[in-house]
């Protein structure tokens, strides 16, 4: 009697127990329902329960997700886009501030497309057509003048860098042909280049105003060096240097850089890196060359005709 006793108290004990266990449900929860008993283990995250997160959608509203975000985003440059229009509005009465405004923003990427035709309208009349409303002097054609001779003239005299290109340009000429007596007005500013690889634009600009915007292909992994150059060693049907070292005369087949070469250099001499052409019209916006700056065939002619030798470069990130 004694050991029955005692085994029924120990078989009550087990029933109650193991009734316990499964009306609980132990064996059926899943793990989020048992993170949710209580707070879990140190960086365990608690999973809430249905009517928890119903509570939740109901208080806050239904989640957020990328098209919210972006919306949020896009907000401060509808603000930067209505201040810089605002600004612009109270100068226009001052057309060359105007002018000059509209290509600071333009250069540093705040131009919307509205505003980036009007800048190329105004910069057409305002530069490109007689007289130019730029610093210029008017010089008389002598007899025997050219356009070369014209701008030796006057970079002598005034320290700029003028080419028979920009004086053609600005003075509404066809071709490079002058007469005696002819009065041409020209620029006495310094051309430099800037390139931009964020927005895949070159700029010529004007003692710092740009006049002129072209689109570009750059080096591949981030290749193009970024810091300040000179054009050096431009050159008409260039050869081309492979990175193998191999080198292709201009017109032979696999010769891809066009029929222009403006070479980089700086403090340590010619860099490797230049301006070029591309077999390719379809790398222009992209990354893809061995580090130089690649143009469209026509914009590398204008470009190597207007900006001389030795003008500054500026490559920026």
């Amino acid at each position: 009697m004694k050991t029955l006793k005692t085994f029924v108290p120990l078989g009550v004990v087990a029933f109650l127990a193991a009734s316990f266990l499964f009306l609980d449900g132990w064996p059926f929860r899943s793990p989020a329902e048992e993170v949710d008993k209580g707070e879990g283990a140190p960086g365990l995250s608690r999973v809430a329960r249905p009517e928890q997160n119903a509570s939740k959608v109901a208080k806050d509203g239904p989640a957020k997700g990328a098209p919210a975000r972006k919306e949020a985003k896009a907000e401060p440059q509808r603000e930067e886009e209505k201040a810089l229009r605002a600004r612009l509005r109270g100068l226009k009465k001052d057309r060359d501030a105007y002018r000059k405004a509209l290509g600071a923003a333009l250069m540093k990427g705040r131009l919307p497309g509205d505003l980036l035709a009007e800048w190329r309208r105004i910069v057409q009349k305002d530069i490109f057509t007689p007289p130019p409303r730029v610093a210029h002097v008017k010089v008389k054609v002598r007899p025997g003048d050219n356009l070369t001779r014209i701008a030796r003239r006057v970079k002598k005299a005034h320290k700029g860098n003028v080419t028979p290109t920009l004086i053609r340009l600005v003075n509404g000429l066809p071709n490079d042909r002058i007469r005696a007596g002819a009065t041409l007005a020209v620029p006495t500013g310094r051309l430099a280049i800037e390139v931009h690889k964020e927005s895949f634009r070159l700029f010529v600009t004007l003692d710092g105003e740009p006049i002129l915007d072209r689109p570009v292909g750059l080096g591949k992994e981030d290749s193009t060096p970024v810091g300040r150059f000179t054009i050096h060693g431009k050159t008409r049907k260039p050869t081309w240097t492979k990175p193998d070292g191999t080198v292709v005369a201009y017109g032979e087949p696999g010769h891809i850089i066009g029929s222009r070469w403006m070479g980089f250099a700086n403090d340590m001499g010619r860099t490797g890196y230049g301006i070029h052409g591309t077999s390719d019209p379809t790398s222009i916006g992209r990354s893809v060359s061995e580090g130089c700056i690649r143009l469209r065939a026509e914009d590398l002619e204008l470009l190597f005709d207007l900006v001389p030798e030795g003008a500054p470069v500026r490559v920026l990130p």
